[in-house]
């Protein structure tokens, strides 16, 4: 019923309301006291007079204030109401990293987006390792759809044996695709392609400035991404909804939406960690059947596991003997992705703690504005 009749129009239509009566009341008062002596104020100066409506029009403007703010408060509780997580008897605890055992074949569907649900929901990968993670993790998965390409700026100076000696001379193709099918993905490449600017070619350090001028709008890209992945694992039935009555304040019930996280979800939380022990702990050379299909699988979750250069180099060596051109070529798109993300990850916390120290500077609280993550960097 409540959210038939508390809608926007209907809150906007109630404040008018509101104003048209102290309108009204006003000028009935002030004809009222000027035809006849014995009014509300009798024989009040005219400034006294003044003075009472402007005080009477500030009540009823903060009155409608009020009133909105209440309403649309109740109004917005009808439409959503409050929710919680509820993660089974054990909650998000994980086994210890002793007791859980290697993981050869990639979870969570070999989708990022859900991976990253999972990482951050069981907090299964340290926050600082899946912000960049999911960046690149979706950058390489583009690459190896042919959807970006990977360019060279200028002279290519490199050292096959230490990939963190690569310089800043390769960067991301964004001009062959406009858009993307997945709405979370799409949502990426129109910030990515802002971040470029007009020549649509993405280097590092570019990224990393536009990041710290404009945090704001990745951390809503990341928590959009939570809302979403949550909407699609209730599609999937692996998250159920029911409502329960709680008590609530003087002695009411309030509802509260439950969300039933499926302990499948929880499972692949800890495959995810047994995978990034399995690529490592330099164990992928023991995995038969191996193809070069798998390896960019491989590569892709390598990157949202934070440990690219390991994997690089594991790879680097089963594939001595491989096309020099191709293997390189792969290598420096892992290496050239890897650092535009985590260049982007460095520019989000620091425009975060630049906005952080401003805000202290100006006798605020130091907490900047926008939320990330549901709660901050962790």
């Amino acid at each position: 019923m409540l959210k038939k009749l508390l809608n926007n129009t209907t809150i906007f239509l109630i404040i008018l309301i509101l104003l048209v009566l102290l309108i009204t009341f006003i000028l009935f008062f002030f004809a009222d006291n000027t035809a006849n002596s014995n009014g509300l104020l009798g024989d009040s100066p005219i400034w006294v007079q003044i003075l009472f409506m402007f005080g009477m029009f500030s009540i009823m403007v903060v009155i409608s204030i009020i009133a909105y703010s209440i309403l649309n408060r109740i109004y917005t509780r009808s439409l959503n109401p409050p929710e919680q997580f509820n993660f089974g008897t054990a909650g998000k605890s994980l086994p210890y990293i002793n007791e859980i055992n290697y993981c050869q074949e990639i979870p969570c569907n070999k989708d990022p987006i859900r991976a990253y649900w999972i990482a951050f929901q069981y907090s299964a990968i340290p926050m600082k390792t899946i912000i960049p993670g999911m960046i690149g993790a979706i950058l390489l998965k583009w690459i190896k759809q042919k959807f970006i390409s990977v360019v060279h700026t200028g002279p290519v100076l490199y050292d096959l044996r230490d990939f963190s000696l690569m310089d800043n001379s390769y960067a991301i193709n964004l001009n062959e695709s406009e858009s993307t099918d997945d709405i979370i993905e799409d949502g990426l490449l129109r910030i990515l392609k802002r971040a470029a600017g007009s020549n649509g070619i993405l280097e590092s350090m570019e990224f990393r400035r536009w990041c710290e001028k404009n945090y704001i709008i990745m951390e809503t890209w990341f928590n959009r991404l939570i809302d979403y992945e949550t909407s699609q694992l209730e599609q999937q039935k692996l998250i159920t909804n029911p409502s329960k009555e709680v008590p609530g304040r003087s002695s009411k019930t309030k509802t509260i939406l439950i969300k039933n996280v499926d302990p499948i979800l929880k499972n692949e939380a800890i495959q995810l960690i047994g995978l990034k022990m399995f690529l490592s702990y330099k164990l992928i050379h023991k995995r038969e059947h191996f193809a070069l299909q798998i390896w960019k699988e491989y590569l892709i979750f390598a990157q949202f596991l934070g440990i690219t250069d390991e994997v690089i180099k594991q790879f680097s060596e089963l594939y001595s003997n491989s096309n020099q051109a191709s293997k390189s070529g792969i290598e420096f798109a892992a290496i050239t992705v890897n650092q535009i993300a985590s260049s982007g990850s460095q520019g989000m916390r620091a425009g975060r703690m630049l906005a952080y120290n401003d805000s202290k500077q100006r006798g605020g609280s130091g907490i900047a504005s926008g939320s990330f993550g549901r709660g901050g960097f962790r």
